[in-house]
């Protein structure tokens, strides 16, 4: 299986305390590929510095550096779905160029997705994902 995470969901997901911390340790465990950009790397590392201390922090890029569960993708086309927020157009140009079974969110501004036909972009909360990894 092969998702793209929304950052605030994957930041989240890193402490053990959180409700979502099942997809993160799905993910260390191989139950699924993360599909990733330089673009969403990029901003996963900047949201981190501000949510986790240093151990942490560093111990989360060098995963992401270095983890065999991660598919680098490397988008060419910016097909610009999401008008609300143009930030976010950068897991949905991941997603499709990956061919994602999963974009997941919980980011109301992906809900536009469900309206388009073409390319198809299956988005999922974090909650339903969590149900598909038990």
């Amino acid at each position: 299986m092969k998702v793209v995470i929304d950052t605030n969901v994957w930041i989240e997901s890193i402490s053990k305390k959180s409700r979502f911390h099942l997809i993160y340790k799905s993910f260390l465990d191989g139950k699924f590929r993360l599909l990733l950009s330089n673009e969403i790397l990029l901003e996963y590392e900047e949201i981190i510095k501000s949510h986790c201390n240093h151990i942490d922090r560093s111990r989360f890029i060098f995963i992401m550096n270095i983890s065999p569960y991660i598919i680098r993708i490397s988008p060419t086309f910016r097909f610009n779905l999401i008008t609300h927020d143009p930030a976010d157009n950068k897991f949905v140009d991941c997603a499709i160029t990956g061919q994602a079974d999963f974009l997941i969110t919980s980011d109301k501004h992906f809900k536009i997705l469900s309206t388009e036909n073409f390319p198809p972009v299956p988005i999922i909360a974090p909650d339903k994902f969590i149900q598909h990894l038990l």
